[in-house]
């Protein structure tokens, strides 16, 4: 409802204690503006890394974690308690954990499904896809699906994704390059042939670095209605 930022940080927290690394905090809307932020207690928090948190309507927590016994990097889930605090947290099973590492998992509002990051997948196209995974309310997950050629593919490495409250708009973070030649440098071999950068100034050195394509990760969109065509309950 917009009432709580839930977020990652390394920060001290309320009382000035140092963090060893990552862990979560959440701020709660005031008028205009936001409150303190508060580091989220035990057992959401331990001492291994927490980080990009994801909430649904009913307030569970979708989050990554580093695993103490492992190293790898897991999806795990806090269910609230009924008058406050976090039940246990639970790492998701293989349908969801299901690479070397995964993270930047984000869940539907109605926990429908989740997207999320898997790195070193066999069936990557890169070295990190973004996939979905499918949840019925008994809390089965279908899955994982890859997102495809449209999104992932060599270099195209991806880091977090989440969809528009209104379910339209798919976002995500990807240094693909930029498809349209009209976002591209000038080059002096003609369109589609290798050549080398026509002149330019220092000043449109630096914008040819800070925009999309130039091998750094930039934020994309798409429309998110093929999230459906890919549930492979509707394919049985």
């Amino acid at each position: 409802d917009g009432r709580r930022l839930f977020f990652a940080s390394d920060r001290p927290d309320s009382a000035g204690a140092p963090s060893r690394d990552e862990d979560l905090f959440v701020a709660q809307r005031e008028g205009q503006g936001w409150g303190p932020p508060r580091r989220l207690p035990a057992p959401v928090n331990t001492d291994q890394p927490e980080f990009f948190p994801s909430t649904t309507r009913d307030g569970t927590l979708y989050f990554t974690r580093r695993h103490p016994e492992t190293g790898r990097e897991v999806i795990a889930r806090c269910r609230p308690r009924t008058g406050g605090g976090w039940r246990e947290p639970e790492i998701l099973p293989a349908a969801v954990n299901a690479a070397p590492d995964q993270f930047n998992a984000w869940v539907d509002p109605d926990e429908r499904f989740l997207l999320v990051c898997l790195a070193g997948h066999p069936e990557n196209l890169g070295q990190v896809d973004y996939w979905v995974v499918f949840r019925d309310p008994d809390d089965t997950w279908h899955g994982p699906v890859n997102l495809g050629p449209r999104i992932n593919g060599p270099g195209r490495e991806g880091w977090s994704a989440s969809v528009s409250p209104d379910g339209r708009a798919l976002f995500f973070m990807t240094a693909r390059p930029v498809d349209d030649p009209g976002h591209g440098p000038e080059r002096d071999g003609g369109e589609g042939a290798p050549g080398r950068l026509a002149p330019m100034s220092f000043g449109g050195l630096l914008a040819m670095h800070a925009g999309p394509g130039n091998g750094l990760g930039h934020m994309w969109w798409v429309d998110a209605g093929f999230l459906a065509d890919l549930d492979p309950r509707g394919r049985r």
